[in-house]
């Protein structure tokens, strides 16, 4: 009986270790189900949102952009509005006309949809391939046009097709791998698996979220790798070989003074001589000349040889100011739009202007369109680019007149007009206007030092003009909160502060001289532009190394300004 006792024993031991094996194992499989390393493949179609087979997803640096390319055989192309805002805004494409357009410094590149050559420098250069195309109403350019007149690397692989795409260079950090590994979608042991790692394969470093790195690849994949499975990051430096065409650009010797001369009709032009008296230092004068007449490219011109010469004669050059408003022609954004944005109308308008420069003598245009809205930005950067090529070829000089930058006005393109343009000039004043919710100054001290800053980080210093108004206005504030306005030079300004019996008051804020007084029940109030107020900006613009000052506008001011503009343009 003790045999069979002891016998017993021993089964109960091997009972026991079946069971716990079996929850060993049990506890195994829930934890690698729940810790473990999924081996599930991403779908990649899903990845680059690829729907078609002739799709080809996209990566744009460290960005996954999805489905913005096509495949036209073996050859990558790439959606023109991906290009426009990611690589380069000079490929310009007009769906309406049917043609691709790249502006270099002397010339522009014109190419129809499917085309397979294009001239340069008089010579015609001929592709394998279509350079652009349009499907689905949607144009795509060819990869190998857009790496030839841009700074951007590019690879394209297949199975799923994507494009490989390198805007940023420099320096870069990354590590090869210690082992075989995966980069997985998500950071995160059951995120499916993007590619599969070989050891010592190269990856680039994005970032660190817990124990994973985020990376990209060289064919195309960005996602989490486990930090244990990554050698100690590296500098790599990437770079790119393309050159910039060089721009040359017409600048005056010395600081100019551009005095805009607001001439509205024929007999106007006759007095320029009067409103030029006491002035001192002036050395190029921009009269109002051209306006656009219509949406086909139709222009109105006033210019006059006699002002021309008269100005000459004067050592002045001139400079005729082209414009989108006040006058019989369009004077809406959706106007000037229309007009932009047709091939045909720009070519006319620009022939119109430059066949008026070329007959009156006209030393430079300058372009002060003030109706762009967001729609048109890239037709009117096209149309300064198109203008410049016109004006670089005619030995003349192009200016163009902008806003204070702020953050609703990106889309005028300062810092492509400061490439094409020999100078961008800044109107300094309309801080407080027609439609602003409280009265203020027309151009407060803080408010010129920004617009210079901002400008300046955009366009050489030497080819920035910064224009000062000669004009103020009288605010008036009903108790019912009612605000309106009205426009004064600076004598008329004076003269109305005077009349009231007010007592201006120096602003060290604004820098200005300022006056308020109540009538009838209604406020007023005024920052007045004067020669204390003009001499701070011109100190100020002393800072910075630019190319100049404008004034706007000629017979607004007081003659007290001038010895105070006339030592800012000696001042080196």
């Amino acid at each position: 009986m003790a045999g069979r006792r002891k016998r017993k024993r021993g089964g109960t031991v091997v009972y026991i270790l079946i069971i716990l094996i079996l929850l060993l194992f049990i506890a195994g499989v829930v934890f690698y189900s729940r810790f473990g390393f999924s081996k599930e493949m991403a779908d990649l179609k899903d990845y680059y949102s690829l729907t078609a087979d002739d799709q080809a997803g996209v990566v744009i640096d460290n960005s996954v952009m999805g489905a913005k390319g096509m495949v036209i055989g073996d050859a990558p192309y790439l959606d023109y509005d991906v290009v426009s805002d990611y690589i380069s805004s000079r490929f310009y494409v007009d769906k309406e006309e049917g043609v691709l357009l790249y502006a270099m410094p002397n010339e522009l590149i014109r190419i129809k949809a499917d085309e397979k050559t294009y001239k340069i420098a008089g010579e015609e250069v001929k592709e394998d391939i279509p350079i652009w195309t349009v499907k689905d109403d949607v144009p795509y350019i060819a990869m190998n046009f857009i790496s030839r007149y841009s700074a951007v690397l590019y690879e394209f692989a297949k199975d799923p097709n994507r494009l490989m795409i390198t805007t940023s260079f420099g320096d870069v950090q990354a590590a090869t791998a210690k082992r075989d590994t995966n980069i997985r979608k998500l950071a995160g042991v059951k995120s499916p698996i993007l590619k599969e790692v070989k050891k010592d394969e190269e990856l680039i470093y994005l970032d660190t979220v817990d124990n994973w790195y985020h990376v990209k690849s060289s064919d195309g994949f960005i996602g989490y790798v486990p930090t244990r499975d990554m050698n100690d990051l590296q500098n790599k430096q990437v770079k790119c070989d393309y050159q910039e065409p060089e721009f040359e650009h017409m600048l005056e010797d010395g600081k100019i003074c551009l005095a805009f001369d607001n001439v509205t009709n024929t007999t106007a032009n006759g007095a320029m001589e009067d409103r030029l008296k006491g002035s001192k230092g002036v050395n190029v004068i921009a009269p109002t000349w051209f306006t656009v007449a219509n949406t086909k490219g139709k222009i109105d011109s006033i210019a006059s040889k006699e002002y021309v010469d008269k100005a000459h004669k004067k050592g002045m050059k001139v400079w005729a100011t082209f414009r989108d408003f006040d006058s019989d022609g369009i004077n809406s954004a959706e106007e000037t739009f229309e007009t932009l944005n047709s091939t045909k109308a720009r070519a006319a308008m620009i022939k119109a202007v430059m066949d008026r420069v070329k007959k009156t003598g006209i030393d430079g245009v300058n372009v002060d369109f003030e109706k762009i809205n967001t729609d048109c930005g890239k037709a009117y950067v096209e149309f300064i680019r198109e203008l410049s090529i016109a004006c670089r070829n005619a030995g003349k000089t192009l200016s163009v007149d902008n806003y204070v930058p702020k953050a609703y006005n990106t889309h005028y393109g300062r810092k492509e007009q400061g490439i094409f343009a020999d100078y961008v000039v800044i109107m300094g004043y309309d801080e407080h206007t027609y439609g602003s919710e409280e009265a203020g100054s027309v151009a407060s001290y803080d408010f010129v030092e920004d617009g210079i800053n901002k400008t300046i980080a955009d366009v050489q210093e030497e080819r920035v003009i910064n224009a000062i108004p000669f004009y103020t206005r009288i605010w008036k504030e009903t108790t019912e909160g009612k605000l309106t306005l009205k426009d004064y030079g600076m004598a008329g300004a004076a003269a109305e502060v005077k009349k009231a019996g007010a007592k201006p008051v120096w602003d060290d804020q604004t820098h200005q001289d300022y006056a308020e007084w109540v009538k009838d029940n209604v406020t007023y109030k005024v920052w007045l532009e004067n020669a204390k107020s003009i001499k701070d900006k011109l100190t100020l613009m002393q800072g910075y190394d630019l190319g100049g000052v404008g004034v706007w506008r000629l017979g607004q001011e007081t003659k007290d300004v001038w010895p105070h503009i006339a030592a800012y343009l000696k001042e080196e």
